[in-house]
């Protein structure tokens, strides 16, 4: 068992996929000192879905102002620092390099959290049925694309970036999937022919009521 400490942001309907890149733009004073001690310290930043009002067994309490709970299983990785703007705030990206139960949350005299998380070993390795599907779900996401990158070389580039099956579910959970639940039960799976499968039921079969077209 491989347990680590991250320090923890968490905003509503936002999570980080091993595999997944996501931008925040960081402009309160505490938070900007959170990602300084990232990078500086080289600590992961594990990013967590809150909840205000939604009390069920699966979800961990947390001592926050705004935010009363957040999901127990989290992605996590290394931040780097993009830009900082004239105003201060700072745009920062969080690649997932892999996901994890938290196990306690505290505050090391700082006005952010901390967590300790116990390190989720996934499955990566496709069967041969899954890997047809994950060609043809690689495949549609040029189409989900098209009104954001007009440019064929543009769609290309996105494309040749998701090399792995874990990148390309990472992709459709934070850029297409329209449901929170999905994407939550997603993170949650550890088999990658399980996320494949789970995605292509939504996508392949009922595209209209699980997709979005991005623009």
């Amino acid at each position: 068992m491989t347990i680590i400490k991250s320090h923890l942001f968490v905003l509503p309907n936002i999570l980080l996929n091993p595999g997944g890149k996501v931008t925040l733009n960081i402009f309160e004073p505490r938070y900007q000192a959170l990602v300084d001690d990232c990078i500086t310290n080289k600590v992961p930043m594990s990013l967590g879905t809150a909840f205000t009002d939604r009390n069920d067994d699966d979800l961990i309490r947390i001592p926050h102002e705004k935010f009363l709970y957040v999901t127990p299983i989290v992605g996590f990785g290394q931040v780097r620092h993009l830009h900082t703007a004239d105003n201060g705030h700072k745009l920062v990206l969080i690649h997932g390099q892999m996901k994890g139960k938290i196990l306690d949350i505290y505050s090391e005299g700082t006005q952010y959290l901390s967590a300790e998380i116990e390190v989720i070993d996934e499955q990566l390795e496709l069967s041969s049925m899954n890997k047809f599907l994950f060609r043809r779900l690689h495949a549609l996401i040029e189409d989900k694309v098209k009104p954001m990158l007009t440019e064929t070389r543009d769609r290309k580039v996105l494309l040749d970036s998701l090399v792995h099956p874990s990148e390309v579910v990472a992709f459709y959970s934070e850029n297409i999937l329209n449901s929170l639940e999905a994407k939550l039960h997603l993170l949650r799976l550890n088999d990658i022919n399980d996320k494949i499968s789970f995605l292509s039921e939504l996508v392949l079969k009922a595209p209209e009521d699980n997709v979005s077209h991005l623009a």
